[in-house]
């Protein structure tokens, strides 16, 4: 899970995919995805988790797309499949 690393480290696990994949692939990353308001506590306890443990994060949807970005990727979707802990899919293409 990519919440375990720092953005620069994110950034380069996601560049090292980009060599085997082609311009109509995807890559899904299962992960958190925090709510900007009102987030369910225990996500935030995860946040304050990985910062404190890993100087890791859980991430916004805005956050993952910086990270995406700053990779060469586009975030295109973000499936939510449990809200509890808004653990969810996100699609990626190559920008």
């Amino acid at each position: 899970m990519f919440h375990d690393w720092p953005d620069d480290k994110c950034k380069t696990i996601l560049e090292s995919l980009k060599p085997a994949l082609s311009k109509d692939s995807v890559v899904l990353i299962d992960d958190i995805v925090v709510s900007s308001a009102g987030a369910p506590w225990r996500v935030t306890l995860g946040d304050m988790t990985m910062a404190v443990c890993l100087a890791a994060m859980e991430r916004t949807e805005v956050e993952w797309c910086r990270v995406a970005h700053a990779a060469g990727f586009e975030l295109v979707k973000v499936l939510k499949y449990r809200q509890e802990y808004e653990d969810s899919i996100m699609v990626l293409k190559l920008a």
